[in-house]
């Protein structure tokens, strides 16, 4: 029986690897062999090339799997070089992130302070602050607007009224009388008047449109519809336009001015108020009568420069009439050197004898006195005259008849 050396098929099929596959196999030591012996030898190199066929096998399998193992090695650091760059990435896109919320991404990014304030932050406090702002501002706006425009009225009014009395004076130097200096002084209030009136109106519209552009709205459209507003008022009212074109040359022409006495429309009385729509007149029973300027149309005014007292004086038919005019001539004259009254009378003019009435005889005389006197000096220049016809013994007129008797009536009157 013939042992198989394991060692030796090894080292043999090792060489005929080696060689290039020439398997060459060493003679069996001893007597040669013929038939059962070069079976067993036969076999004895089927299983040794069997057995290399499985070590080859074997180590097929194990190539196999080290070279799985390999490619296993190469995805697990594929993995973790892609999940460095998804780590990187994820820091890059965090980061500015973080940025972004400040303290309420705390946590997304490792070793990153968290006591950064955000943009979101940033833009919200810049938003607080700018409505803070804006609502100082406003409140501001509210408080100084107002408070400049009643400044400015109160400054219109308290020496509006001063340069306007300047600025006459200045133009009318050659006033010199007391009448002149009041009708100027009347003028003056009338303009100052009208004038605070408008200024007023332009100060509130003006306050309003800045209080307006104080809270962030903008006029420009409502400023286009008050002038479109403006065109339509004017094709509508035109009543109103005129009232308002009236005043104006009321004023521009100096009709009248506040304190004159005016006959307006059949009104009697005296000048309360003057704007550019109205005319406010106060009758002598205290009656206030609002004209339309509109609608003022002839105008009588009896404080003009200066004023006439026309009175018709009677005196008996038994009065010489040189005496009678004598009399009121004095009277006259005393009534113009009056220390007290006599600053407001001009002249004194007796025109003489008027008219021959039932029971006297009319005599004129004309006072010319100042603007507005003419009705008080008239009271004072008949009390005077009815004070010096009992002085000169003249008989002041009554009401009194004739009778004419036949004799026989005088002739039973005296029986009886």
């Amino acid at each position: 029986m013939v042992q198989l050396d394991p060692q030796g098929s090894l080292a043999t099929l090792s060489a005929y690897n080696s060689e290039g596959g020439s398997l060459k196999i060493a003679p069996p030591r001893g007597p040669a062999l013929e038939g059962e012996a070069r079976e067993k030898a036969l076999l004895e190199l089927k299983r040794a090339w069997s057995l290399h066929q499985a070590y080859q096998m074997t180590l097929s399998r194990i190539k196999e799997a080290l070279e799985t193992h390999g490619m296993l090695e190469r995805s697990v650091g594929q993995v973790k070089d892609s999940m460095a760059r998804l780590q990187s990435e994820h820091e890059q896109l965090v980061r500015p992130l973080y940025r972004l919320l400040g303290s309420r991404a705390r946590g997304l990014v490792k070793g990153e302070r968290h006591d950064q304030v955000g943009e979101i932050d940033r833009i919200r406090d810049e938003r607080f602050q700018k409505k803070l702002k804006a609502g100082a501002g406003i409140l501001l706006s509210f408080c100084l607007i107002p408070l400049i425009a009643l400044l400015l009225m109160r400054f219109v009014s308290h020496f509006g009224e001063r340069i306007f009395v300047y600025v006459l004076r200045e133009q009318t130097d050659r006033a010199q009388t007391e009448r002149e200096r009041q009708e100027r002084e009347e003028r003056s209030a009338t303009l100052f008047q009208v004038f605070r009136a408008a200024s007023n109106l332009v100060i509130w519209t003006l306050t309003g449109i800045y209080l307006l552009k104080a809270v962030r709205v903008d006029v420009t459209p409502i400023i286009a519809s008050a002038g479109v507003l403006g065109l339509a008022l004017a094709f509508g009212a035109q009543e109103l336009v005129r009232d308002f074109f009236a005043g104006f040359f009321i004023l521009l022409e100096n009709q009248y001015n506040i304190g004159d006495i005016v006959r307006i429309q059949g009104t009697f009385g005296k000048i309360e108020q003057i704007t550019l729509r109205l005319t406010i007149i106060r009758d002598e029973d205290g009656v206030v009568h609002f004209i339309p300027n509109g609608q003022v149309g002839m105008v009588s005014n009896c404080t003009r420069e200066w004023s006439q007292a026309r009175l018709d004086i009677g005196a008996s038919y038994s009065a010489p009439p040189k005496r009678v005019i004598e009399c009121l001539r004095t009277v006259g004259d005393e009534l113009c050197i009056d220390p007290v009254h006599g600053g407001h009378v001009l002249s004194c003019e007796v025109l003489g004898l008027e008219r021959f009435d039932d029971s006297a005889v009319t005599y004129r005389v004309k006072l010319r006195v100042t603007a507005g006197q003419q009705w008080n000096i008239a009271r004072i220049y008949r009390q005077r005259v009815m004070e010096a016809f009992e002085e000169w013994d003249i008989e002041i007129p009554f009401p009194q008849m004739v009778l004419h008797y036949t004799p026989s009536e005088v002739e039973a009157g005296s029986a009886t």
